[in-house]
């Protein structure tokens, strides 16, 4: 039997920022919530025409949330830059393990969630993520150019059609997150992508294209 050498200090530390991670989105998804019930978004005026206080929203409920919305995602990123350091020394270690090779490294980092392997894993891909913009909802949600697509809300191989389903559960979910799987390098992972509007148009800053099945 190969004898890992996983420092179980890193694990209890990428265990515990996952952990963290899943506080941060619980959160967030709440502060979102209240600007849904005030019909607002992030950005947008918050007085009338005349300069007053609109009095059809709570102004200072949507001020609040908008400004902890913008503190916690500043720490969800900072979160997922140690968590991706620390998923990367779990690979070092697993690496310099004697005689591993890179479906035992998978299997290892199944207890992970950010490499966890879905129920779906063997479930054929439907498409492609053909490029990713800098800066982007879907780049921010760790989304990259070639991943493949296993799942992405309620679509999967089996009720896929056209891209276009896909677009409607974006449409649908503005500021909110959709859960999604992709194919890497052989490995299903799991994301959670928030559409909302950027710097530059569309609600992703990706391309999603359907697999040549030809």
């Amino acid at each position: 039997m190969v004898n890992y050498k996983i420092d179980p200090a890193t694990r209890e530390f990428v265990m515990k920022l996952m952990e963290e991670k899943d506080r941060i989105e619980h959160l967030i998804r709440g502060h979102y919530a209240v600007l849904a019930s005030n019909n607002v978004g992030l950005k947008g005026s918050l007085v009338d025409a005349l300069g007053y206080p609109r009095d059809d929203i709570d102004v200072y409920e949507v001020r609040h949330a908008r400004h902890k919305i913008i503190c916690l995602q500043n720490d969800h990123k900072k979160v997922m830059q140690l968590i991706e350091r620390g998923i990367a020394k779990v690979y070092e270690d697993l690496i310099d393990s004697p005689g591993i090779d890179s479906e035992e490294i998978n299997s290892c980092l199944n207890g992970y969630p950010v490499f966890k392997k879905d129920e779906t894993v063997n479930d054929p891909t439907f498409a492609t993520i053909s490029f990713v913009d800098k800066g982007s909802p879907a780049e921010e949600a760790g989304l990259r150019a070639h991943d493949e697509l296993v799942q992405f809300g309620s679509v999967n191989y089996k009720n896929f059609k056209d891209v276009s389903q896909i677009m409607r559960i974006v449409s649908h979910s503005i500021n909110y997150g959709i859960t999604v799987i992709v194919r890497r390098e052989n490995a299903d992972l799991t994301f959670e992508l928030v559409p909302k509007p950027w710097a530059k148009p569309g609600l992703l800053g990706c391309q999603i294209q359907t697999k040549n099945t030809s």
